[in-house]
C-alpha cells in the first residue's frame, strides 16, 4: 500500500492522519476488499478527506472535523441519499456491513462516498448553464419538505451578527467601507423582511460554486460538497449561480447567459412571480453574504498559512452593481 498527499495550492484539509491500520479497518467495515492506495486530499478547509483506491473502484472518505454538529451531518447524509436515489449526480453515501451510513474512527465521524469522475467547472457557456439549471431545478423540487439545520451557516444575518459583536475591529478593518456596507446591509435586510415568508423554500446547496460541480466530456457529471446545505429560500442558490458563474466570470450580468440558466431551471421548477421580482435584491444579499464570509474567514480568524488569502473588496463590485437590468421570462 502506498500513501501520498494530493496538493491543491495553499489550502489544508487533512487534519486527522490515518495509518495503514486505520485504512484496513475502514476497508473491513465497508467490505471493500484490499485497499491499494490512500491519498489525503488537500482541498477544502472544513473536513479531512481521503481518496481510497481498490483494484476496481475509487472512494472518498470524509472525517468530520471542528465543532460541527453530528446531527446536522446525519441530516446531510440522508438528503444526499434522497438526491442520489432520484437521479441527481451527487456523491452516493455508502453503507457499512452493518448497514450504517457512517462510522466512528479516531473518535470522529467518518463517511464513505462514491467517487465522481470529472473535473471542476472552469469554462462556463450557455449550454452548460442550461444543463446545470435543469439539475438545480430538480434538486430544489426534490428538497421540498426536507429540513437541514446548521449551527454554523453561510447566511447574511448570521454572519453579520458575528462580525458586529466586535464592532471596533470591524470598523477599523473596513475603514471607509464600513458605513457603505452597513447601509447596504440594512437596506437589503429591510426589503427581504417584507417578502421572505412568501417565497418558496427547501434545501439549498448553499455553496454551489463552479468548483463544486464536475464536468466530464462537456457534460455535468457531479455536484459535490453539501457541507453547507441548509433549508432556506431557493433564490439563494439561484443567486449564487448568477453571481459567481456568470457575473464573476464575465464581469457583467450577461442576460443571454442568465436566461439560458433560468430556462433550464424552469424546465424542472417554475419560478413564482414574486421570485422573479425579488431576484435583484437576493443577488445583492448573496454577494454581501460572501463579503461577510470572507471578512470572517480571513480577518477574524487566525488562518495564516492555512489557505490562500481572499480580499473581501474583490466582491464589492458585485454587491453594488445594478441588477435591475435583469428581466426574467
Amino acid at each position: 500500500m502506498t500513501v501520498e498527499i494530493y496538493s491543491a495550492g495553499d489550502e489544508m484539509a487533512v487534519y486527522t492522519k490515518l495509518t495503514e491500520n486505520d485504512i484496513d479497518e475502514i476497508g473491513d467495515m465497508y467490505n471493500l476488499g484490499k485497499i491499494l492506495d490512500y491519498k489525503g486530499i488537500e482541498k477544502g478547509i472544513m473536513n479531512s478527506n481521503y481518496l481510497l483506491e481498490t483494484q476496481n473502484s475509487k472512494y472518498i472518505f470524509r472525517i468530520l472535523e471542528g465543532n460541527r454538529d453530528i446531527n446536522n451531518e446525519i441530516d446531510e447524509l440522508k438528503y444526499l441519499e434522497h438526491l442520489s436515489k432520484n437521479g441527481i449526480p451527487c456523491p452516493n453515501v455508502l453503507r457499512t456491513k452493518l448497514n450504517m451510513d457512517y462510522i466512528i474512527i479516531k473518535g470522529k465521524m467518518g463517511v464513505l462516498f462514491s467517487f465522481l469522475e470529472g473535473s471542476e467547472v472552469e469554462v462556463v457557456n450557455k449550454k452548460l448553464l442550461n444543463e446545470f439549471g435543469e439539475i438545480l431545478g430538480k434538486m430544489h423540487n426534490l428538497s421540498v419538505g426536507k429540513i437541514i439545520h446548521r449551527n454554523e451557516k453561510i447566511e447574511m444575518d448570521y454572519l453579520y451578527e458575528i462580525l458586529i459583536k466586535d464592532e471596533k475591529k470591524l470598523k477599523n478593518l473596513l475603514n471607509s467601507d464600513y458605513n457603505i456596507i452597513n447601509k447596504k446591509y440594512n437596506d437589503i435586510k429591510q426589503k427581504i423582511e417584507n417578502i421572505y415568508d412568501k417565497l418558496p423554500k427547501g434545501v439549498n446547496h448553499n455553496d454551489i460554486f463552479p468548483d463544486n460541480v464536475f464536468v466530464k466530456d462537456g457534460k455535468i457529471s457531479g455536484v459535490i460538497d453539501f457541507n453547507d446545505a441548509l433549508s432556506d429560500v431557493f433564490l439563494n442558490d439561484i443567486s449564487i449561480v448568477i453571481n459567481f458563474w456568470i457575473y464573476n466570470k464575465l464581469k457583467k450580468y450577461d442576460l443571454e447567459y442568465i436566461n439560458s440558466f433560468l430556462e433550464g431551471y424552469q424546465k424542472e421548477r417554475k419560478l413564482t412571480k414574486l421570485e422573479k421580482i425579488s431576484l435583484p435584491i437576493f443577488l445583492e444579499k448573496t454577494a454581501l453574504t460572501f463579503v461577510f464570509l470572507r471578512i470572517r474567514k480571513f480577518n477574524f480568524h487566525d488562518v495564516e498559512g492555512e489557505r490562500e488569502f481572499k480580499d473581501y473588496r474583490d466582491l464589492l463590485p458585485m454587491v453594488f452593481e445594478n441588477k435591475n437590468i435583469i428581466k426574467i421570462n
